[in-house]
């Protein structure tokens, strides 16, 4: 009941006030009840709860009506009475007191959402910023921005989350300045969103913005490399267009566009300047062994049948992809030489082999597991 319940200062003792003052007799009236209904909801008793707001709601003085009828709104809400909650929003927005009013706007509109009434909760949004001085402004635009970019209406989303950043309250600006930056990334803008950004954190040194900072950062540079490459560099001694081409073959799966980064690297290496091709590919094979299959000869190109394979795994980012299918044929094949009766030496000879490796261990004991295991096939991943 948190949402309900916010001491003002007109609840609170002078500052100057004796010790035990602020007594249930020194209260205004109804602050008693006031919080017996607001003990009730947190404890459950909504009917209990809804008795009492609904009691200080008929009374006299606008804000204690306007304060109360926000209780009975949520406590109707939480009821499962959305009828009853939205009568009690629209009898504290009707008061038009400064707090209460807007905030009962707001849960209005949080429950037309909610509802699947996004044109309810927009007309809702707006009550919320027909209130002058609204310290509910920022979290008004955040909802109008939210409803015109699922309705499509783009400019309009814009408008209302530069909006909300302009109110300068951090619970409001930092979400929507991620939102408006956002939208510029997914619209291929990361000028603009670094912009939106670098202008939010004056305001909020928040690490929320910082990440998607460099999220816009990084999309700069993709641009930057990718506007270099299609240019084409004359000097490719210095490492200009090859570098270019690591790169964004590198940086571009971060952002999930691993066909791109293919497409990149294929490029590079069908260069038709043969040192610019060679360049790329030994970019490419960076951090490949230098004696490849232990025992093939190093040079530019594929040493031993399987590394064209490799070349196209990083290329594609699917190495993690490959590595898994060689280890799942490496076990079955394993298994199926332990299977086969007269394939003992076969066997051996396997495990042997790959004893050498790191992995050699994890392998053999996955091999005796298959092995002492009733029926059991080498035929499929287990």
């Amino acid at each position: 009941m948190s949402d309900v319940r916010e001491p003002t200062g007109s609840e609170r003792p002078p500052a100057d006030a004796p010790a035990g003052a602020h007594t249930a007799t020194a209260e205004p009236p109804g602050v008693a009840r006031y919080d017996r209904a607001v003990a009730h909801a947190e404890a459950g008793r909504l009917s209990e709860a809804a008795a009492l707001f609904e009691e200080l709601a008929g009374g006299a003085d606008p804000r204690e009506r306007a304060r109360a009828a926000l209780g009975l709104a949520v406590v109707r809400h939480d009821q499962g009475d959305p009828e009853a909650a939205r009568l009690a929003d629209e009898l504290a927005i009707g008061t038009g007191d400064p707090e209460f009013a807007p905030r009962a706007a707001c849960h209005l509109a949080v429950c037309r959402e909610q509802a699947g009434d996004p044109e309810g909760a927009r007309a809702a949004w707006h009550r919320v910023l027909d209130f002058e001085r609204s310290p509910y402004a920022g979290i008004a635009h955040r909802g109008l921005a939210a409803i015109a970019a699922a309705a499509g209406e783009h400019d309009q989303a814009r408008r209302h989350w530069q909006d909300a950043i302009d109110t300068g309250d951090p619970e409001a600006l930092v979400p929507a300045a991620q939102d408006l930056a956002q939208h510029h990334l997914d619209r291929g803008d990361p000028e603009r969103a670094c912009q939106v950004l670098e202008l939010a954190l004056r305001g909020a040194d928040d690490p929320g913005l910082r990440a998607v900072l460099a999220i816009g950062r990084l999309e700069q540079a993709i641009a930057a490399l990718a506007g270099a490459g299609e240019r084409g560099l004359p000097d490719a001694g210095r490492g200009g267009l090859p570098l270019a081409v690591e790169l964004l073959g590198r940086l571009l799966p971060l952002r999930g566009r691993a066909e791109e980064a293919a497409d990149v690297w294929r490029a590079g290496l069908g260069h038709p300047d043969p040192g610019v091709a060679a360049e790329v590919r030994a970019r490419l094979r960076r951090g490949f062994p230098v004696d490849p299959g232990a025992g093939g000869a190093a040079g530019p190109g594929p040493a031993v049948w399987w590394e064209e394979y490799l070349e196209s795994a990083v290329a594609h980012d699917r190495l993690p992809v490959l590595a898994d299918e060689a280890f799942a044929a490496l076990d079955r094949v394993c298994a199926a030489l332990a299977a086969e009766g007269g394939a003992a030496s076969g066997a051996a000879a396997a495990a042997e082999v790959t004893a050498a490796y790191g992995w050699g261990g994890a392998l053999a004991a996955s091999v005796a597991d298959r092995s002492e295991r009733p029926g059991a096939s080498a035929g499929g991943r287990d």
